[in-house]
């Protein structure tokens, strides 16, 4: 499993969260493959930096619809 941390903007509030996913690749640039290259993440969790669970559902639900596409990114950007 794989991680990123981000700052992230909510209710007038500004902090960070570690994002912990499941990264899966493949492709014409993976083994010879004919097919066009692909890159997926699979969100685990998120957790308030130095908490040891996760935030709440409403929290992570309101997180995944502002910055999924920053989430993808962020992943693809640092493991790909």
């Amino acid at each position: 499993m794989e991680s990123i941390t981000l700052t992230v903007e909510l209710y007038g509030c500004e902090f960070e969260v570690y994002v912990y996913a499941k990264l899966s690749s493949g492709g014409s640039n993976n083994w010879g493959s004919d097919e066009p290259p692909w890159f997926s993440v699979d969100i685990d969790s998120v957790r308030g930096v130095g908490k040891s669970k996760d935030v709440s559902n409403r929290l992570h639900d309101k997180i995944m619809e502002s910055y999924s596409d920053t989430i993808d990114e962020a992943f693809f950007d640092q493991y790909h």
